[in-house]
């Protein structure tokens, strides 16, 4: 079965007990570097634990944004959905 940790701290304690078997880690795009972060990477680096950035962004919205922002102005394209 697998689980998903999240927030700094919960992977930081999972890596360091070394009691789960952990498959990967996803970063968040633009978040912010401090020390907890870099020893998560450490960490995940010495247990062969591969790493990917993951966007906070659901990509249907990212194609959404970009056709939005190539039709002409004068057509009215609503914001919300």
């Amino acid at each position: 079965m697998k689980e998903l940790i999240y927030s700094r701290n919960a992977v930081y304690e999972t890596l360091r007990a070394k009691r789960r078997q952990v498959f990967s880690i996803e970063i968040a795009e633009g978040v912010e570097e401090k020390a907890s972060l870099a020893d998560v990477l450490k960490m995940a680096q010495q247990q062969k634990i591969r790493g990917q950035a993951a966007c906070r962004v659901p990509s249907w919205i990212r194609c959404i944004r970009i056709i939005r922002a190539s039709w002409p102005r004068w057509i009215n394209i609503p914001t919300r959905m």
